[in-house]
């Protein structure tokens, strides 16, 4: 991250340290299990390559600083509401969904957080869907990872294993 000019040890350049506040996950929005299987449409998978081409072409060409704070513009032009109606949750249920259905043909999860959370962000956003993007670190030993959240609902990853990260940004 310092590389990346997100993170500065100059006091001098950077900003104050102050602690990244969300609402601490406690559910899944996806919840894996035999009697409710994962599908999608032509539709979704237009949608999911776009929103992939865009993840891994911004990835490769572009510093985390830009990526990240193009998604912070982007979310910022949007209406965000606190809280989503149980119509509105049940669409973005069946999107995540279609999703995670399609995301193992092109790419796993496992070590590639970044590309995940991004390109479910941009498939989101093709739906006028605009979740946060949280960031998070372990200390001891140091390690990073990213998921996407919405209240209290992780989209992209387990409430058990993203609580025991602190978040230092949310996007």
């Amino acid at each position: 991250m310092i590389a990346q000019g997100m993170l500065v040890t100059d006091p001098k350049v950077g900003k104050a340290a102050v602690p990244v506040v969300t609402t601490r996950p406690e559910t899944s929005l996806v919840e894996f299990d035999l009697h409710t299987p994962l599908a999608a449409t032509a539709a979704h998978l237009g949608h999911f390559l776009m929103a992939y081409a865009g993840a891994k072409s911004a990835l490769q060409f572009r510093s985390i600083k830009s990526v990240v704070g193009a998604a912070s513009r982007r979310r910022a032009h949007t209406e965000t509401r606190a809280a989503a109606s149980p119509a509105e949750l049940g669409k973005v249920r069946g999107l995540v969904g279609a999703f995670l259905y399609l995301r193992p043909v092109f790419f796993t999860a496992r070590q590639a957080c970044l590309l995940d959370s991004l390109t479910l962000l941009n498939f989101l956003a093709r739906y006028r869907i605009f979740p946060q993007w949280v960031f998070g670190v372990t200390a001891n030993p140091f390690y990073a990872h990213c998921w996407v959240q919405q209240g209290d609902a992780v989209f992209n990853d387990t409430p058990d294993f993203v609580r025991g990260f602190t978040p230092i940004l949310v996007v």
